[in-house]
């Protein structure tokens, strides 16, 4: 027999396949010969694809031979049909149920709709009734949401199959590395098998359903088919292990799977389904039966936390769900328990019943719970109203001092309900717990569903009174307005009004205003501010909105404070979606621009500069700086925030001060960049200030808090460049400092290495009368420490000399500090002049405690005390009401320790106000410096006191340290006295108390009043045989007592200084006469003076100290016999003798 069959292309078999591209078709066919040996043949042409066979049939013993090709090029076949190419070849020898087989098939880029893959290439080898196929689906593509899911790698699959069985059982393998399948089944007769599934990642599958998680399952399936009837038991594990919260928590690693369904056409029989989680468990059992539903459910939650992390307990929901599809009953009630953190575990009940699911739900919810101990009641109501609209009521929802309330309707077709809702807090601290800050105040809320001109609307009202949250305060706040079209595209036309807003001291309001749809929504904002640090400010700013593009764009922005006002130069665009972005912000305050332009987040691409900025922009913060100068800064940055690339660039030219001391300095000049990268910059900075300051820094810096540095500084600094700002307190300096010094290490634990020289210094402070000339020092960096190589200094006739360490960057800062002085003199003015010698230490941590010891030795010392110090003004603190009091300095924590040994024991002489004495002795101060303890004094070796022209010699003096003065600070006592013995009347005059405070009293032996004891202490004699002169003397000398009087010019202090003598005075003689005494000691202890009166009488005086209490004292005069009244400390006769003083 011969078969032909053809058609052109669109033809009718090419329809009925639905290929209409598929080509002209033509099929030629024969068969010929007797029934166990007929001859077949057959070709196929569509288009350009061509098939072919030929072969022989045995009919009568069921055996065969044939040989099958076809090859195919690209072709099109339907619109979502195509191939590369396509090529079978194929030949089957032998019996029917055990032939011999092999075969290759091979098709390139096929595209069936969703379905895709680069290479499909299979396998075929059979004999003695088993054959066996190996396929390979490279690149494949699968229908549905994740299409590229197995595209990775290929897919293989395995099956045999032996067909000299009557069952036909087949076995098979399916593997890719997200899921691998092995199974068998009976395909002769009742169809039957088992089936294992492995998937080592859930993640992939999950995202499928939109689900985000992470895990593993193995499920085990069998199945038995009975005519229409299909038995499916299900086993098996699933593992959660991450993903989204909170799937993982609620079925955990373990979970167990198990399902018994039957399927008979289209009827689901369910007997058991059961998911058993880590916390979460599901089990259902029912049917779906000709379209209607009946289900049984029940739900465990054994633990609240794992749904909400603030909330504690357990609940258990049951019910049923029956009907159609689209009338579903629902039935289901809920008990448990529930608490929150802070709030007690109590019972919750929950009820529904409704009907008409999905589409037309009718019918109550109840909720009654114990939450805090109050009781929460909730009442829905939903049923049908007579047009057809779902009536929704809140017929009650009440806990606390919180109540809601409502009634809605849902006509059909309506995406939004028409009604009111409403709710109200009368106490805010009720909810506090639930928001986990504390709050107070009361709020209503009202929300008005309508439809207006075809449009649904939901208005709203806000009014919050007294809110308090944290440190916040805010006495009204409101928001007011409506939103169009809220479930389609929602336009807003709201309004913001915050007033009596107190927060860290700042007061004030603020307005917003959003009208618009959420792809245009322009806000405009106002501000008003008090008190923001002690000054008002205002700020005003436009924008719009595009919130699904995550992107706001300023036309205007202004703030103003302290007199500045900064506002927006030009239209900014900033793009929050995708990071943070900028698009030419411009900012202008004065005459400083601040630009910005690129990407902030996740990765870094801007340019930013900030030009002209002067001084005058600082003064908003410190109105008294008074200085001019101008500063600009240039960036351009990438990478990222954490590690950023890129340049930074410093400018700040003519830095200086307009006022004060600081205005005659030169001007200062900076010119620093930065080469960031990623880790660490590369910095360069010279800062030069005129001729007289040139500083270089050069190096690696890290940009973290730890990591290498590898800085070097160098440069000259004229010391004298601070001398308009030191003059101002009396001191002046001169010398040249010439620095180089490297740091290297970490940041964390740096090194330095280098030396800082001073050459040709000069150090004088006027006020004190110091002075160090010629000063020359070295200090040499290594490692953590500063060593000072030398210093040397001239003062006066003598030296000063130091050495040592400090620690500067060692844990606790260790010193190790000598200072040594020979022949010294530090100090030399009209108050104090001293010599000495020295030798001190400075030992200890810099951080904790430090302690000075060491011996000084004072060879000679002058004190002069002035007749009149300044007048002491008392600073009041004045505060006004409501202003805070200032915040103590703080003191501190270093610890001083002293151990200085002072011995003076001569030459130590104190003049002034009538008073000539030469002290001496031993001084220890220890302790520390908040609470020092000092020890021993200084006794009077000769003095006198002037009082009214006469000189009146101490009989004895003692300076001792035993107490604090008035003003509460260390202060030394004095214990003077001078005495006079006349008509057998000892009158004395005594100097005691504190030397800030000193108290100069006379008394007699016996009592008389104060103008008689002067009167014997001045002249000797009665204040009843004065004279007019010597009366008025006495006045003087009470005024001087008293501390009154003038305090100019001394003469004869300038002249004994100008002679170089240590003793010049003038006193009066037993005769009423005046004399004159001038001396000074050739040695320690060896004193060498002369006397002369107006009568023409001279003496010579020498006195020699053996102890501090014994003399020898030898005098050679001209003058006669001795007057009447005199003692052997004005006789002016010739005299030797010993002295002896003490107290009785």
């Amino acid at each position: 027999a011969d078969h032909d069959i053809s058609e052109p292309q669109h033809g009718l078999l090419a329809g009925l396949a639905k290929l209409p591209e598929l080509g002209a078709l033509s099929i030629q066919a024969s068969a010929e010969g007797p029934r166990n040996a007929e001859a077949m043949r057959f070709a196929v042409a569509a288009g350009p694809l061509r098939a072919s066979g030929e072969g022989t049939l045995n009919l009568v013993d069921q055996r065969m031979d044939l040989d099958v090709t076809a090859d195919a090029p690209s072709m099109a076949p339907r619109q979502d049909v195509s191939w590369n190419g396509v090529s079978l070849q194929a030949h089957v020898h032998g019996p029917f149920k055990a032939p011999d087989a092999t075969g290759q098939v091979r098709i390139e880029g096929l595209n069936a709709g969703a379905l895709q893959l680069r290479t499909f290439s299979a396998d075929v080898q059979g004999n003695s009734g088993s054959v066996g196929l190996h396929a390979t689906l490279d690149r494949l593509r699968i229908p549905g949401p994740k299409p590229e899911l197995l595209q990775s790698a290929p897919v293989d699959l395995r099956a045999d199959v032996k067909l000299d069985d009557p069952l036909w059982p087949v076995t098979f393998a399916l593997s890719h590395p997200l899921v691998s399948m092995q199974g068998n089944a009976n395909t002769g007769g009742e169809l039957g098998g088992a089936l294992t599934i492995n998937g080592p990642a859930l993640a992939p599958f999950a995202a499928i359903a939109g689900l985000d998680i992470k895990g593993h399952t193995t499920l085990n399936a069998n199945f038995t088919t009975q005519g229409s009837t299909t038995k499916v038991e299900l086993a098996g594990v699933v593992g959660v292990t991450g993903g989204k919260a909170p799937i993982p928590a609620l079925i955990g690693d373990g979970a167990k799977l198990g399902v018994s369904a039957t399927f008979a056409r289209e009827d689901i029989s369910i007997e058991r389904a059961q998911l058993d989680g880590k916390i979460l468990r599901i089990s259902t059992n029912g049917s779906a039966e000709q379209g209607t539903l009946d289900l049984n459910w029940k739900v465990t939650l054994s633990d609240l936390a794992a749904v909400a992390s603030t909330v504690t307990g357990r609940i258990e929901a049951q019910g049923r769900v029956r009907g159609a599809a689209d009338n579903l009953e629902l039935v289901a009630d809920a008990t448990g328990e529930a608490g929150t953190e802070g709030f007690p575990s109590g019972p919750i009940k929950l009820s529904a019943r409704l009907q008409g699911l999905p589409g037309a739900p009718a019918g109550r919810v109840d909720a009654r719970a114990s939450i805090d101990g109050s009781p929460l009641e909730l009442a829905l109501a939903l049923q049908r109203g007579r047009d057809g609209a779902l009536l929704g009521t809140i017929e009650r929802a009440d806990w606390k001092s919180a109540h809601a309330e409502g009634n809605v309707s849902l006509r059909a077709g309506d995406r939004l309900p028409q009604g009111r809702a409403s709710m109200r807090i009368a106490k805010l601290e009720d909810v506090e717990r639930w928001i986990g800050q504390a709050v107070r105040g009361s709020v209503v809320a009202d929300v008005d569903f309508a439809q207006s001109g075809g449009r649904a609307q939901a208005k709203i009202q806000l009014d919050a009174r007294n809110v308090a949250v944290g440190d916040t305060h805010m006495d009204h706040l409101t928001v007011a307005g409506r939103v169009d079209d809220p479930m389609t595209r929602p336009k807003v036309a709201l309004q913001f009004t915050a007033d009596g807003v107190a927060t860290s001291g700042m007061i004030g309001s603020a307005r917003l205003q959003a009208d618009g749809p959420q792809e245009a929504l322009v806000l405009k904002l106002s501000a008003d501010l008090h008190n923001v640090a002690d000054a008002d400010a205002q700020v005003t700013t436009t924008a719009t909105l595009n919130a699904p593009a995550k992107q706001i764009a300023f036309s205007a922005l202004q703030a103003r404070y302290k007199g500045q006002t900064a506002q927006l130069l030009a239209p900014a665009r900033v793009s929050f979606g995708d990071g943070l972005a900028v698009d030419r912000l411009r900012v202008g305050v004065q005459q400083a621009v601040l630009e910005a332009s690129g990407r902030v987040s996740p990765t870094l691409q801007l340019t930013a500069s900030l030009r002209n900025v002067t001084p005058d922009l600082v003064k908003t913060f410190g109105p008294d700086l008074q200085a001019e100068g101008t500063m600009s800064v240039e960036a351009r940055l990438s990478g990222t925030t954490a590690q950023p690339r890129g340049t930074v660039r410093l400018n700040a030219n003519g830095m200086r001060m307009r006022t004060g001391a600081g205005r005659t300095l030169p001007p200062t000049n900076l010119v620093a960049s930065a080469e960031l990268e990623e880790r660490f910059a590369r910095v360069d900075a010279r800062l030069s200030g005129g001729n007289q300051m040139h500083l270089n820094a050069s190096g690696r810096v890290p940009l973290a808090a730890a990591g290498p540095i590898d800085v070097h500084a160098n440069g000259t600094l004229d010391a004298a460049i601070a001398n308009p700002i030191l003059e101002v307190n009396g001191r002046r300096v001169k010398g040249q400092i010439t620095l180089d010094v490297a740091v290297t290490g970490d940041l964390g634990a740096p090194r330095m290495n280098g030396t800082a020289k001073l050459a040709q210094g000069d150090i004088q402070d006027y006020t004190l009368g110091a002075h160090l000339s010629d000063v020359e020092a070295l200090l040499e960096a290594a490692g953590d420490t500063v060593r000072i190589s030398s210093l040397t200094a001239q003062a006066g006739p003598g030296t000063v000399s130091g050495s040592g360490t400090v620690g500067v960057l060692a844990p606790g800062h260790p010193v190790d500090l000598k200072l040594t002085a020979r022949n010294a003199r530090p100090l030399a003015s009209d108050l104090l002049t001293a010599n000495m010698d020295l030798d001190l230490t400075l030992r200890g941590q810099a951080a904790t405690r430090l302690d000075a010891a060491g011996k000084i030795f004072i060879q000679r010392a002058e004190i002069n005390i002035p007749n009149a110090l300044p007048t002491t003004v008392a600073v009041l603190d004045v505060r006004r009401p409501g202003q805070k009091a200032p915040t103590p300095a703080s003191t501190s924590a270093v610890v001083m320790g002293l151990d200085l040994a002072v011995d003076a024991p001569s030459a130590v002489f104190v003049r002034g106000r009538g008073l000539d004495a030469e002290v001496g002795g031993d001084i220890h101060v220890g302790g520390t410096t908040a609470a020092p303890q000092i020890g021993g004094g200084l006794d009077m070796r000769r003095g006198t006191f002037d009082l009214g022209g006469a000189s009146l010699n101490f009989t004895s003096g003692k300076v001792s340290f035993n107490g604090a003065g008035i003003t509460q600070k260390i202060d030394p006592t004095l214990d003077f006295e001078a005495q006079s013995t006349s008509g057998g009347i000892t009158a004395k005059l005594n100097v005691t108390g504190y030397a800030d405070a000193p108290k100069i009293t006379l008394t007699s032996m016996p009592d008389l009043p104060q103008d008689e004891i002067l009167a014997r202490l001045l002249f000797g004699t009665s204040v009843k045989q004065l004279t007019a002169l010597q009366i008025a003397q006495i006045g003087a000398a009470l005024a001087s007592l008293t501390g009154m009087g003038g305090g100019g010019i001394n003469p004869l202090m300038a002249a004994r200084k100008s002679l170089g003598l240590d003793r010049l005075s003038v006193g009066s003689t037993p005769t009423g006469g005046t004399n004159v005494e001038a001396g000074r000691y050739v040695s320690t202890g060896v004193y060498v003076g002369a006397k002369q009166s107006t009568s023409g009488a001279t003496q010579a005086k020498v006195e020699v100290d053996l102890t501090k209490r014994l003399k020898v004292q030898a005098t050679v005069g001209t003058g006669g016999t001795s007057a009447q009244g005199a003692t052997p400390d004005n006789d002016q006769g010739s005299s030797i003798g010993l002295s002896y003083q003490f107290e009785y």
